[in-house]
């Protein structure tokens, strides 16, 4: 003997009712949780979303001007000016 099939228009009913009747009997919360998850079995899955260009390059402004050193802020800013010297062009006002 062979099981009908659940796609007959007679099967998909019984079962409807079944699964009708039993959610019924359950508490409100129960029901909620069940709901929830065949809800979540019916939902396609979700589609990562390809970065875009803004979010590539609002990645790379994160890094930009960023190093690693072991020399304290002081340090850095010391050896900046040390490292400065004077411009013996003219300033545009000087012309």
């Amino acid at each position: 003997m062979t099981s009908p099939s659940l796609h007959t228009p007679d099967a998909e009913t019984r079962l409807v009712a079944r699964v009708t009747a039993e959610l019924t009997s359950l508490s409100a919360d129960a029901r909620l949780r069940v709901l929830a998850k065949i809800m979540a079995l019916l939902a396609p899955p979700p589609v990562p979303a390809a970065p875009t260009v803004a979010k590539a390059e609002a990645d790379s402004i994160l890094h930009f001007g960023v190093w690693q050193d072991e020399r304290t802020a002081e340090e850095i800013i010391a050896d900046i000016y040390a490292a400065r010297t004077e411009n013996p062009r003219p300033l545009l006002d000087e012309l």
